[in-house]
């Protein structure tokens, strides 16, 4: 055959098997015995992370047990902060970080500016298409949902909102936490819900309502827990897990379909210094192994082969969304949600 005769169909076939050789079991098995020969020369791999340290200390604690060779170091801040120092680091030409875990709408500036690197992870096949990209840039470590939480002391069980609309009864006037920088996510999320026209409507009414504003999920899960506030409306899933364990006086409502928030996203940056080591991190931070940890801890998986550790949690009724198509507008639904929320608008 002549290179001219190289027709279509020759480049289909030939497709074909390039992809049938980078799909095997054999490819994979030798991409990460490649990988771990790199990463003993490497020796260390460099973790920042938004994700709680006692979550992600037990995730690193059995990396590290099927890897010792490995130092792993990890630094925890605000999704927002992270993708900062990343920025900054980069234009000071100095690239300290192999991964990160951050929240997916605050990732996009570092695709953006070209600072991510692509990496199709073996056991990225397992995980369901909504929590990972076409390009192989991110792919969702875990994913979030939230519910109306309640302190049982100062709610009854019967007295907690069983929908939107009961939220606005002027009882709840004053009584309502939110974060005033995240929950961005939530306000879209509810808006898909209620269809954008109606849902407009209810936020406008729901602004009315004085919400009480702090920073951070954690934090306004504690303040529920202390009683400062008797209705959270964005109360995590892993926290209430963490602190209905712990005898915490709190429970939650869902008003269902339930929208997982979108993933916490795992990202190798382009020029990341250990290079093997940050690709074994996420291979093992992705397989079931990995992601079953997670589970232990409360969050929800990625991967199609793993469930829900709560049975209350498997019987929702999940909705689905586009959060690409959302997160692209991302900017203009936050100052939606701050001149109703925080500017009063």
């Amino acid at each position: 055959m002549g290179r001219g005769d190289f027709t279509g169909k020759n480049y289909l076939v030939l497709f074909v098997l390039v992809m049938a050789v980078l799909l095997s079991p054999s490819f994979s098995v030798a991409l990460q015995e490649s990988s771990v020969k790199g990463a003993r020369d490497e020796g260390t791999v460099v973790i920042y992370g938004s994700t709680q340290i006692t979550q992600m200390n037990p995730l690193i604690d059995r990396f590290k047990s099927k890897y010792p060779f490995l130092n792993v170091r990890y630094f925890r801040g605000g999704s927002e902060k992270l993708v900062e120092r990343i920025q900054m680091e980069a234009r000071a030409g100095s690239y300290f970080v192999d991964v990160s875990v951050l929240r997916q709408a605050t990732m996009l500036p570092l695709k953006e500016r070209g600072l991510l690197g692509r990496y199709e992870s073996p056991a990225r096949k397992w995980v369901r298409d909504i929590h990972k990209d076409r390009e192989g840039y991110w792919t969702g470590l875990y994913s979030n949902m939230e519910w109306v939480g309640y302190n049982t002391k100062l709610v009854p069980p019967a007295e907690a909102p069983r929908k939107h609309d009961d939220l606005l009864h002027p009882k709840w006037k004053g009584k309502m936490g939110l974060d005033p920088v995240a929950d961005a996510e939530w306000y879209m999320s509810q808006l898909h819900i209620l269809g954008k026209e109606k849902g407009r409507i209810f936020m406008r009414q729901l602004a009315k309502q004085d919400i009480q504003f702090r920073r951070g999920h954690s934090l306004l899960a504690q303040l529920l827990a202390a009683g400062e506030f008797p209705l959270i409306l964005t109360l995590r899933d892993s926290t209430a897990f963490e602190l209905i364990k712990k005898g915490a006086p709190i429970d939650w409502v869902a008003f269902e379909p339930v929208i997982p928030l979108p993933a916490q996203v795992l990202v190798i940056g382009k020029n990341a210094p250990h290079p093997n080591s940050a690709r074994l991190f996420v291979d093992y931070a992705l397989s079931r192994e990995g992601q079953e940890v997670l589970k232990s801890l409360g969050r929800n998986s990625t991967r199609l082969d793993v469930e829900p550790e709560s049975e209350r949690v498997k019987r929702l009724k999940i909705g689905k969304i586009d959060w690409p198509s959302y997160l692209q507008r991302y900017n203009q639904y936050a100052e939606e949600f701050n001149q109703l929320f925080l500017k009063g608008n």
